[in-house]
């Protein structure tokens, strides 16, 4: 019984040496390729947006309010590396 728990805790240790640091560094390197919310902000404000807020990151895009030039309350889907407008919709 002993043998086995060892085992079974060796066998545990090394899958955490093998898939910890990859998943770190995968992890890492999405971080590093989005734009912050500031710049978000920035960036749709340039496209002519105003009253950008609920800024959401999701499945590598952010999601946020605004009002379009025009006035009208709008959905946004911005690219996370980019800041370009990938997607509007009126709210």
């Amino acid at each position: 019984m002993k043998a086995t728990i060892k085992k079974m805790a060796c066998a545990a240790g090394l899958l955490a040496m093998v898939s910890g640091p990859s998943l770190a560094a995968d992890a890492s390197d999405v971080t590093d390729a989005k734009m912050s919310p500031a710049e978000i902000v920035r960036a749709v404000e340039a496209a002519g947006y105003k009253n950008v807020r609920d800024l959401e990151f999701d499945d590598g895009r952010w999601e946020l309010e605004a009002t379009s030039a025009a006035g009208t309350p709008v959905d946004l889907e911005v690219d996370a590396k980019t800041g370009k407008v990938l997607h509007e919709e009126a709210d």
